[in-house]
């Protein structure tokens, strides 16, 4: 049978998830036993427009890092394949900026629609407060107010 198309994402806490896991440096391994025919598609980051292709029919171990390239693998047959990931757990010291790396355009797309579909929509029953703000922050529909100084006058001794 084909392959059907990925089911539509509806939850944000969901789709935070997903952000999480894909923006995350890692390790991966893959170890196909066979016994069918393997495609293994290696793109790396920095030229996606230029994927590597191999066919291989013996037992192989693929070894990656997710920051340097983007693998996949395929088969037309019945192959038995384990896919192990080794995550980089962040800190909260200064270089955790350094070990994030950018999200899938899809998943930032459907982000960008759902926060615009929020900003315009008056009825947000159930909507987090935190992605309401994020919505107004983004698609204002206001001129936007920046407020340059403040002046008090403090209590003094006389």
């Amino acid at each position: 049978p084909e392959d059907r198309a990925a089911p539509k994402l509806i939850d944000p806490e969901e789709a935070v998830d997903y952000c999480a896991r894909a923006s995350r440096k890692r390790v991966g391994l893959y170890y196909c036993l066979g016994p069918s025919c393997t495609v293994i598609s290696i793109t790396p980051r920095e030229d996606p427009t230029r994927p590597y292709c191999v066919m291989t029919r013996s037992p192989i171990i693929v070894a990656y890092r997710s920051d340097a390239c983007i693998v996949g693998m395929g088969s037309k047959g019945v192959n038995i394949t384990l896919e192990a990931e080794f995550c980089l757990r962040a800190g909260g010291g200064r270089n955790t900026a350094m070990n994030i790396l950018p999200i899938p355009e899809v998943l930032a797309n459907w982000f960008t629609d759902r926060l615009e579909a929020i900003a315009e929509s008056d009825a947000n029953e159930g909507v987090p407060l935190s992605y309401q703000r994020e919505a107004a922050m983004l698609f204002h529909k206001s001129v936007p107010v920046r407020v340059m100084e403040l002046w008090h006058e403090l209590p003094t001794l006389p």
